[in-house]
């Protein structure tokens, strides 16, 4: 399934809602990214576009992933969870996660 490209307009209303959604102004968010706040107007109308450094900013900023900003469902797992799914993701062999899910899931 493919997922839809966000227009920079879409991109800017899915970050203007999550930020009144937090109830951070305008002018809040452009001080924490050391920009103006015009600038986050510009983003929010969609006549400016984010980079993918400002957007990981952004999102730090707003507490969310930059996924989200895409559409895509938070996470609902730990941070524990997600650190044992990278560790087992890093495992060097299939024999290894065979062994591992066998004992876990019995």
């Amino acid at each position: 399934m493919k997922s839809k490209i966000l227009s920079n307009e879409d991109l800017g209303a899915r970050l203007r809602s999550f930020r009144k959604g937090k109830k951070i102004t305008q002018e809040q968010l452009a001080e924490a990214l050391d920009v103006s706040s015009q600038l986050i107007q510009q983003y929010e109308a969609g006549r400016s576009q984010m980079t993918s450094l400002r957007l990981q900013a952004i999102a730090q900023v707003l507490g969310i992933s930059v996924g989200e900003l895409f559409d895509e469902p938070p996470s609902t797992l730990s941070k524990d969870e997600q650190k044992l799914i990278q560790a087992f993701r890093l495992l060097p062999s299939n024999e290894v996660k065979k062994f591992l899910l066998d004992c876990l899931c019995k």
